[in-house]
């Protein structure tokens, strides 16, 4: 007699930021999370046999279309990239 048993599950996360600055300047961030896990059982007469996997991947991007960064834009970019750190932990 065989018996078999499989489970497998799968989730994905993603944000997209865009702004447009009152000079002009576009930002974009994107943010992605993806996990899965899969498990097997086997057994049969002779034999048994189980495993697991797990796997998680996560991503970060950001970029700036500007006209020119002005000092101000330095500031501001770099309070929003540190404030934006804490959502992807």
């Amino acid at each position: 007699m065989n018996t078999t048993y499989a489970l497998s599950s799968y989730r994905s996360h993603d944000l997209n930021i865009s702004m447009k600055t009152s000079s002009g300047d576009v930002i974009k961030m994107d943010f992605s999370n993806e996990t899965s896990t899969a498990m097997n059982y086997n057994k049969d007469d002779t034999s048994e046999s189980a495993s697991m996997s797990f796997s998680s991947m996560q991503s970060f991007s950001y970029s700036v279309d500007s006209n020119g960064i002005s000092k101000q834009d330095q500031k501001r970019d770099r309070r929003f990239y540190e404030k934006s750190k804490t959502f992807h932990r």
